[in-house]
């Protein structure tokens, strides 16, 4: 139907610090191994490391920020151990669930040109840039992607991402939940046949804000469908893939799926309850459509 090793490391890096000490290699190696293993001052930051002579020390970016007229950027560096190899560095602002990107690509710097990218010393290892803010971008979690290209290598596509922080962000505007305020669904379906479920959504915070659009559906005898997965909540699309979920043009605040019922399903009134879901986690009003099964 279609609805919507740690003990075992320990053990080898002990042998491996027992070998280097046999055989009278510097412990002052051993050190920066370890070091370079643990990467303390950043757990959970270091995505792709592939230069073995650069690492990051650490990043700074705030964990909050709120948008004023007055206050619309926030700066964040990044510092390297070395950049002997490094060519360029940029950074990535997406929401957090990916679903939007309000910064393709900001390069970071390393040229004391305060005014321009908040970087404060040349030549420290220190990348800052300056994240301009809109009143415009919806309130929620976002995330920062740092990435570097190295010497050799210039091109985006060989950019590799070497840390990632996410913050939470206010536009300072009133959060309103979404509106559905139109249901495009067929009355009557017969078994095998493939209809298209369709809403209009509306968002005072702007159709940025949205983040999910799904219906809930119930049997002719009141139980809610639940699917092999264990999925109640079957999500609505507005990426403008027609021949995949029936959307026709991406982002404009219609939300549209396939839906097929297969022999076996009950006969009857089924029943479909419509939500959508702000970034905010605001529920929209519940919007009900009743459909005949034969």
């Amino acid at each position: 139907m279609i609805f919507p090793l740690l003990n075992h490391f320990t053990k080898t890096f002990q042998s491996l610090i027992k070998v280097l000490y046999v055989n009278k290699i510097k412990i002052s190696f051993v050190v920066l191994l370890i070091s370079i293993l643990a990467c303390d001052e950043i757990p959970d930051n270091i995505v792709d490391q592939k230069l073995s002579n650069t690492y990051v020390e650490y990043i700074e970016a705030p964990d909050e920020f709120t948008y004023f007229s007055s206050d619309s950027a926030f700066a964040t560096s990044i510092k390297f151990k070395n950049t002997n190899s490094v060519d360029n560095v940029w950074l990535k602002v997406t929401s957090l669930d990916g679903s939007s990107t309000i910064h393709e690509q900001i390069f970071m710097s390393d040229e004391g040109d305060l005014f321009l990218s908040g970087d404060k010393v040349k030549g420290d290892n220190i990348f800052t840039a300056l994240i301009p803010m809109s009143k415009n971008f919806p309130s929620g979690k976002y995330l920062i992607e740092y990435y570097l290209q190295n010497k050799t290598s210039y091109s985006q596509d060989k950019s590799l991402k070497v840390a990632v922080h996410s913050f939470n962000y206010s536009n300072t505007q009133i959060n309103l939940p979404p509106v559905i305020n139109e249901i495009i669904v067929p009355s009557t379906a017969t078994y095998g046949q493939r209809i298209t479920l369709m809403i209009k959504v509306q968002d005072s915070n702007g159709l940025n804000d949205i983040s999910s659009v799904y219906y809930e559906l119930y049997k002719p005898d009141g139980t809610k469908m639940v699917n092999s997965q264990g999925i109640s909540q079957f999500p609505l699309f507005d990426d403008g893939n027609t021949s995949i979920n029936g959307d026709t043009v991406a982002k404009d605040g219609t939300y549209s799926v396939f839906l097929t019922f297969p022999s076996g399903q009950p006969a009857g009134q089924w029943r479909f309850e419509f939500y959508a879901k702000d970034k905010g986690g605001l529920i929209s009003n519940k919007a009900i459509h009743y459909l005949i099964l034969n």
